[in-house]
């Protein structure tokens, strides 16, 4: 279970159920610095590379891809919870993340996925391949 709530920065945090006890997915106090992780993870890629990450999360840190400066980044998105992608696509806060033709999201399904790479990759680009893992949820 979890809830989209207001951080103390001012964006959208994921607090959730793990274990009985709640907690935020990133800083409640800063979560613009866990954004900053997450983009410096990519700094050095080149414009024909292709980001794999799972989870939209608060969306956030997709957002913040959604900048001109990373205009020519494609990134991919696997997210299994069914109700975050409903919250992407009915919320209009996220219509950014819509309207970024290099930005798509597909449910976590091995079907799915199995698609989603055969279609988006070919040989040339494959070893520009780059899976980001994103600092915040390497606490689970």
């Amino acid at each position: 279970m979890y809830n989209l709530e207001i951080s103390k920065d001012n964006l959208r945090i994921l607090k959730i159920n793990h274990n009985g006890k709640e907690k935020y997915i990133g800083s409640y106090y800063n979560h613009k610095r866990d954004i900053d992780k997450f983009i410096k993870e990519i700094e050095n890629i080149n414009d024909n590379s292709v980001i794999v990450t799972y989870g939209v999360m608060d969306g956030e840190h997709l957002l913040e891809l959604c900048k001109e400066e990373y205009k020519n980044i494609k990134v991919i998105v696997f997210e299994k919870e069914e109700r975050l992608l409903q919250n992407i696509k009915n919320d209009k806060y996220y219509s950014k993340i819509l309207e970024n033709k290099n930005i798509k999201i597909f449910k976590f399904d091995e079907e799915v996925i199995e698609k989603v790479f055969s279609m988006q990759f070919s040989l040339g680009n494959v070893y520009n391949l780059k899976i980001i893992n994103s600092p915040l949820l390497l606490d689970y």
